[in-house]
């Protein structure tokens, strides 16, 4: 009993030594040596080259977008704040996909459907035939309008051309009708042969039908020349519809026949003076 007793306090011993001396070489792993190097830190036992910080969802998400609003940007040189709206314009295109109109699109769509864009306000005015011009007789003028001015007389239906003194050409035309008819003086601002067509405003609303825009042309209601005056809405134009002419038709130009037009045309210049006058006293005029 004694040598058991014995044997198991050596036994004892010896394992109280080992444990002394392994957690003696323990701690002098990481106790420095020499007091010149610091211990190496746990992280680096895990194989990292340096401790990873991450900084607050809030703090990552203000400087990127403090990046990205003020970063320059090497397509477009220096970054403002238009360009800014630019880009988050173009990243919301990109979310909406390929397949999602712009609302400019649809502002597209919409201006086809009513009428807008070049496209389809534009009505096609069909051929342009060249047009003879035709002199028309020469009449007796004794009125006291000076050589090479243009009368228009809206009661006689017709427009005078003074040729010399007491002479005048003698074109017929149709006038405005009621409502429409006005007098007054202006001078030639421009002479075009087959001119665009752009009805006013109030007369698109009075007929919605009509173009923003008709091309020159036999089915253009300008005819085959125009001759305009002033700053006026207001033409001395040939027309497609000889029947209108010796009536009170128009909406306030003076149409004649296209050859009368084209004659007129050729001798009235820019700054010529039109005279546009209710009616010429009697005895005024008389046939030759």
């Amino acid at each position: 009993m004694t040598i058991k007793i014995r044997r198991a306090i050596q036994l004892g011993s010896v394992a109280l030594v080992a444990m002394v001396s392994g957690a003696t070489t323990a701690a002098a792993q990481f106790w420095p040596g020499d007091f010149d190097e610091p211990a190496p830190p746990r992280w680096q036992d895990r194989g990292y080259d340096e401790p990873i910080y991450r900084e607050p969802r809030f703090e990552r998400r203000f400087r990127r977008f403090e990046d990205e609003r003020w970063a320059p940007d090497e397509r477009r040189g220096s970054w403002s704040d238009d360009d800014a709206e630019d880009d988050r314009e173009q990243r919301r295109k990109a979310r909406r996909g390929p397949n999602r109109r712009d609302d400019d699109d649809d502002d597209d769509d919409d201006e086809r459907a009513s009428g807008g864009g070049e496209e389809k306000i534009t009505a096609d005015g069909g051929a342009r035939p060249s047009i003879a011009p035709l002199a028309p007789r020469q009449v007796a003028f004794a009125a006291n309008y000076a050589q090479g001015s243009v009368v228009v007389d809206q009661a006689g239906r017709a427009l005078y051309y003074v040729i010399a003194p007491g002479r005048a050409y003698r074109y017929p035309i149709s006038v405005g009708k009621e409502g429409f008819s006005w007098t007054g003086t202006e001078k030639v601002s421009r002479v075009a042969d087959w001119p665009d067509w752009h009805p006013p405003a109030e007369m698109r609303e009075r007929k919605p039908e009509l173009p923003e825009k008709m091309t020159g042309g036999i089915k253009n209601p300008l005819g085959a020349k125009a001759i305009y005056l002033g700053n006026t809405l207001y033409r001395i134009h040939g027309t497609n519809d000889p029947k209108s002419i010796g009536r009170a038709e128009s909406s306030g130009c003076i149409r004649m026949s296209n050859q009368h037009a084209v004659h007129l045309g050729s001798i009235v210049s820019v700054g010529t003076t039109v005279y546009v006058v209710r009616s010429l006293g009697r005895g005024e005029v008389a046939e030759r």
